[in-house]
């Protein structure tokens, strides 16, 4: 007996061919339609469903769950500043640098009130006290600010600029912020707070703002984005000149290099050795633009009442 011959196979024609094949493209257009749709309404489902389950949390449990967050985030930004800016012996030793700044004001002002912004840790809330001089500092930091209670110092938690703007007229013998006129949001943010600062100092009363230099191209274009709330470096002549231009008189633009450990500059080749007058100019930019001071200071003083009317009478 024979076995069966298989089944020939199905021809067909390129017409038939193409309408299966719209067929199949028509089919996956509509199952890709209805995925669409599925997953539009998955996602409203998850929304509404956290919307529900928000709700129905507490406020008091919402409020405390940001604010543990919140200080989380405070708690390591304290470490950060202990890693990268340094322990608090090493930054009071660099605050030597504006000794005297400190003389002049306590002479000028016995006991005068003095406001730091964005205090940090408090090392320069406990010079100024040294010297005699009423401190307060402001931050937003909680962590910052446990640190400082537990010494004894005079802080307030909140936003620093908001603080200053509550301060009364000619009330502030000094105004100072260190690191922290990078962390602004926006140029005008910048102004407001050197006109408050100027608005709020006694007559002859001192403003120090203290910054990363960008003129050093390693913290310009390397160290100061450790920092992730920074918003941008800012060059130091014109930080100056924003001062003079708010009405500071006798400004100074102080590049910093004292306790900051320099390397040790690029030293240029023998006079006789080839090439030596070029090598020496690649050397003089390499020590000028990445061994200069990695932090500057713009520091200025109010008119005294008698600078105003000496102005007047020209």
């Amino acid at each position: 007996m024979s076995s069966p011959s298989p089944p020939s196979p199905t021809s067909s024609s390129p017409e038939s061919t193409r309408r299966e094949l719209d067929d199949l493209l028509e089919a996956l257009e509509a199952e890709k339609k209805l995925r669409r749709e599925s997953d539009a309404r998955l996602a409203d489902l998850e929304r509404r469903l956290g919307e529900l389950m928000g709700a129905e949390t507490p406020k008091e449990e919402r409020a405390v769950r940001a604010a543990t967050e919140d200080q989380a985030l405070d708690r390591y930004y304290l470490a950060f500043e202990e890693r990268f800016r340094g322990n608090r012996d090493l930054v009071k030793e660099r605050l030597e640098v504006y000794g005297r700044q400190l003389m002049e004001t306590a002479h000028d002002f016995p006991g005068g009130s003095c406001l730091d912004l964005g205090c940090g840790r408090g090392e320069w809330l406990e010079i100024l006290s040294s010297h005699g001089l009423d401190a307060v500092g402001v931050d937003s930091n909680h962590a910052m600010m446990e640190a400082c209670k537990a010494r004894g110092l005079q802080v307030e938690l909140g936003d620093g600029l908001e603080y200053l703007s509550r301060q009364a007229d000619n009330s502030l013998a000094l105004v100072s912020g260190f690191h922290i006129i990078e962390h602004l949001p926006g140029f005008e943010t910048l102004v407001t707070l050197i006109a408050q600062s100027l608005r709020v100092l006694k007559s002859g009363g001192l403003a120090i703002f203290e910054s990363p230099n960008p003129e050093n191209l390693t913290v310009g274009a390397c160290s100061f984005f450790l920092d992730h709330t920074h918003d941008k470096p800012l060059h130091p002549e014109s930080v100056g000149m924003l001062l003079e231009a708010a009405g500071f008189v006798d400004v100074e633009v102080l590049r910093l290099v004292h306790a900051r450990a320099p390397e040790p500059p690029f030293e240029a080749p023998p006079a006789d050795a080839p090439m030596a007058q070029e090598l020496e100019k690649v050397f003089r930019l390499l020590n000028n633009h990445l061994l200069s001071a990695p932090d500057f200071a713009v520091v200025g003083r109010k008119p005294r009442l008698q600078d105003e009317d000496l102005s007047e009478e020209k």
